[in-house]
């Protein structure tokens, strides 16, 4: 199980670097570290202590996901911005509206992912397959590399199962082989999950025998 995320973030004339971890049941909380310039900026810390005997490993890394994106999503919206982080043509004689429209113009929202997968319907119970997976921005359209990608098999009233996982490469694409056991009773469905600093996606597919 993975137990930790490490996403570089650049952010007007910096470049945050975001570590975050699960301490273990035996420490139990999620630590995520903002480091700029090899220095720790700032630290935030989620106790699951009172609830670490009830949760899944995959509900706890929901959580570290869940906090990972939230503390990137601090410095994209400018949490950290100084003075000095202005753009040098500040103090000009343009009139303050233009000023302030092309400052909020000046970092781009922070875009969404989307995943594309093939391979979805060749799978069958007591198969193996190899599922094509292809991470991109919803908006800009650019491959998202080194996302990590997660196959899982979902059954009802049963716990959830890894299949197998990856992470994308400079052109956006992982290829993750999957072994798919025998389900003789009630409904399946495969999650293809990717996570990413630019969120997580999902694409579902109902299993038939």
């Amino acid at each position: 199980m993975i137990t930790g995320f490490n996403t570089d973030v650049r952010h007007k004339s910096k470049v945050y670097h975001v570590q975050t971890e699960d301490k273990g049941r035996s420490n139990p909380k999620i630590e995520s570290l903002v480091y700029v310039g090899g220095e720790i900026l700032d630290s935030y810390q989620t106790s699951y202590e009172q609830k670490k005997s009830d949760l899944s490993e995959d509900e706890i890394m929901e959580l570290l996901e869940a906090q990972h994106k939230r503390v990137i999503r601090e410095i994209k919206t400018g949490h950290y911005d100084s003075p000095d982080d202005f753009p040098e043509d500040v103090l000009t004689h343009r009139e303050l509206d233009e000023l302030i429209i092309d400052y909020l113009n000046s970092e781009p929202p922070l875009d969404q992912l989307k995943l594309v997968v093939n391979g979805l319907s060749t799978l069958r119970a007591r198969t193996d397959a190899a599922l094509k997976v292809e991470a991109r921005m919803v908006t800009a359209g650019d491959p998202v590399p080194d996302a990590h990608v997660r196959v899982k098999l979902m059954r009802k009233g049963m716990q959830t199962q890894d299949l197998g996982e990856s992470h994308t490469d400079q052109t956006g694409q992982a290829l993750v082989n999957v072994n798919l056991p025998d389900y003789t009773m009630g409904e399946a469905a495969v999650v293809v999950q990717g996570i990413s600093e630019f969120g997580v996606a999902e694409q579902r597919y109902l299993l038939r025998h």
